[in-house]
């Protein structure tokens, strides 16, 4: 994930994954659900973007796909 800090965007760099469909969730620091989307993922990486609408802080990225789950921690500048 990067950059990070982030400002407006977040890149997110996928597992050797074929295209399928993978859920993104964006939690803040206290656990609590900000954003949640699904998407077709086709190729090694994918973009969070709109960012700028959140507050600095610390934010937590959640992706699952295949029955696995990642996460990615990162700061909100």
């Amino acid at each position: 994930v990067y950059p990070n800090p982030a400002r407006e965007q977040l890149h997110i760099e996928l597992p050797a994954w074929s295209e399928q469909s993978v859920t993104l969730r964006l939690l803040n620091a206290q656990g609590q659900l900000l954003r949640s989307e699904e998407r077709l993922v086709t190729g090694p990486s994918t973009q969070l973007e709109e960012l700028g609408s959140l507050p600095a802080g610390i934010y937590l990225l959640q992706l699952e796909a295949g029955g696995r789950r990642y996460f990615a921690r990162f700061v909100r500048e």
